[in-house]
């Protein structure tokens, strides 16, 4: 019976991977955000993304993967209240592991738009730093966490040969939620839904396939 079983599981794994199409990707990821005090001036911060992935393709349909994102980043706010100056110097790092599972929903000439869930987990560290104009006191904090979260939005690729493709996440019309536990405090859950015309990310990635 355990021959049986070994012979079915391998013989499937070998339909699998016979079907089954190999790549590899990266993708770039520029974070923009806008928002506006009570008091002081408009607040901007940008990031970067750099994220690895691989996967293979089960079928025309279904593509099944895993990406690493490695997100340093840094900002600097200047919030003016009467004629005082309060500068925030931040500095983040934060290391996600994001297996994905993509579902292609329609395809039109080269272009193939996917709907793609995504799980994330990782963790994270950010060093804060506060300067006061007038009295020149900085007052730096640092603060460690652990992130799990997971996403559902619109990726679309084009081919531009039979090897290689380019792709885009538009997560900014994206469904889902994000917890982020900071150590020795406490946690905290956010949800997302539709456009967020304030907070824009926009991810664009080479792929290759074998």
């Amino acid at each position: 019976m355990k021959k049986i079983i070994l012979s079915t599981l391998i013989a499937l794994l070998s339909i699998v991977s016979a079907n089954a199409q190999f790549y590899i990707g990266g993708s770039f990821g520029y974070n923009s955000s806008t928002t506006k005090p009570e008091e002081g001036d408009k607040i901007k911060s940008s990031s970067f993304t750099i994220s690895p992935e691989v996967g293979y393709h089960l079928n025309d349909k279904l593509e099944l993967g895993l990406a690493v994102s490695v997100n340093p980043s840094t900002s600097n706010t200047i919030i003016t209240v009467g004629r005082e100056n309060i500068v925030t110097a931040t500095k983040t790092q934060i290391f996600l592991a994001a297996p994905y599972l993509r579902y292609s929903l329609f395809k039109f000439n080269k272009f193939n738009v996917l709907g793609s869930v995504i799980l994330i987990a990782g963790k994270g560290r950010t060093e804060t730093e506060i300067e006061n104009s007038i009295f020149g006191i900085g007052n730096a904090t640092e603060i460690k966490y652990t992130i799990f979260g997971a996403s559902i939005y619109p990726t679309v690729i084009y081919d531009l040969s039979n090897k290689v493709a380019v792709f885009s996440n538009l997560n900014f019309f994206k469904l889902g939620f994000s917890q982020t536990k900071i150590k020795d405090g406490n946690t905290t859950t956010d949800f997302s839904f539709a456009l967020d015309a304030n907070d824009i990310l926009l991810t664009i990635g080479l792929m290759y396939k074998f």
